[in-house]
């Protein structure tokens, strides 16, 4: 089994869940042209009949005629009211299987004829499997394929030779299916990898592995509108490290993009779950905090500032912060404005310390 799900197994259960609806969602259209694939291949074969004088062949179109609108008139409901693939890829084999039937015991002598059939099968099933991501309905429709023609050569009182011929066909059909399946999984989750790590680089500091400026507007843009309309007090710092440049001047920049992480390590332990933290750039922090009053958020903010003063190395820092009460009224940008004046008073007024904004 773990040959069949590959590395989709290994992704978390959030990642997994997304990368199946992003799949079954991309799935959707190719299910579409398995139900205009099995009513062409329907009527290919009422005019192979025809052009082979076959007596039979005219009586027999309009019921292809009728079962090849039927079929197609499912694939549009699909494309217009889709569900899942699963059930969708389901529907569209039986169609097939209801076409394969149809022919085969139109004419049952006819060893060509129960031939085609087989091709067909072994079609669909290379075409079909590749589309499922969740494994049970890999499984089930590998059996949905099977059982039709082995109800078929039960009801036809087969020879042995037959059954072995009809099964090793669609058996090759499966195989080549679950392979592509495998090889479509393996692309899906590099391609999820790939564009994972591409979202962490355009949102998150490489450094500290805090939000950049794009990530913090994004998220904390989501975090500020949220609690505003729960009509819940919010908190806002501006934060920078004081004297960060005679860091990187006496003690190199190794040690102070060490100094850095350390920080940024500090924030995070001290921020809780729902706050969203970010660095701007150089070594200004922000941070917001939902739910948080500023009574509340400033003991916050100090608690903060007293655990980076206490860091150990050869490196002392301190912290300048700004602080404010997010109003009704005002936006994110308005916010960290003010937030960013009183971080300029606390700096004008020696530094190492936290203002809050009037």
């Amino acid at each position: 089994m773990g040959w069949l799900n590959g590395r989709l197994d290994e992704l978390a259960w959030e990642e997994r869940e997304a990368l199946i609806a992003q799949q079954r969602e991309q799935s959707r259209h190719y299910v579409v042209v398995l139900f205009l694939f099995a009513p062409l291949l329907f009527l290919i074969a009422g005019v192979r009949e025809i052009l082979l004088d076959n007596p039979t062949a005219w009586r027999q179109m309009p019921v292809r005629l009728a079962l090849s609108l039927v079929i197609a008139a499912l694939g549009q409901s699909i494309r217009r009211h889709w569900v899942s693939p699963g059930g969708s890829a389901w529907m569209a084999i039986a169609g097939v299987a209801l076409i394969n039937m149809a022919l085969a015991l139109s004419v049952q002598t006819e060893p060509a004829r129960l031939s085609l059939v087989h091709v067909v099968a072994m079609l669909v099933a290379m075409q079909s499997l590749p589309l499922t991501i969740r494994l049970r309905d890999t499984l089930g429709m590998s059996l949905g394929l099977v059982l039709p023609m082995v109800a078929l050569l039960a009801w036809r009182q087969a020879a042995l030779a037959e059954w072995w011929t009809t099964l090793a066909v669609i058996a090759l059909g499966i195989m080549a299916g679950l392979y592509m399946r495998h090889a479509r999984l393996q692309i899906a989750v590099d391609l999820h990898e790939l564009r994972r790590a591409l979202e962490l680089r355009v949102e998150r500091d490489v450094l500290t592995g805090l939000y950049n400026r794009e990530g913090w507007f994004m998220h904390a843009g989501t975090v500020f509108q949220a609690t505003r309309n729960a009509r819940r007090p919010m908190s806002l710092a501006y934060l920078d490290l004081d004297h960060f440049k005679r860091v990187n001047d006496e003690h190199g920049h190794a040690a102070g993009d060490a100094a850095l992480r350390a920080v940024a390590g500090v924030m995070q332990r001290h921020a809780r779950r729902q706050d969203v933290i970010a660095r701007l750039g150089g070594e200004e922090f922000v941070l917001l905090m939902p739910g948080a009053p500023e009574a509340a958020a400033l003991e916050m903010v100090k608690a903060l500032c007293d655990a980076v003063r206490a860091m150990p190395g050869a490196c002392p820092l301190t912290v300048s912060a700004g602080l404010c009460q997010v109003r009704t009224i005002e936006s994110l940008e308005d916010a960290m404005r003010r937030a960013d004046h009183a971080l300029l008073r606390a700096k004008r007024e020696g530094r190492d310390r936290v203002l809050r904004s009037p």
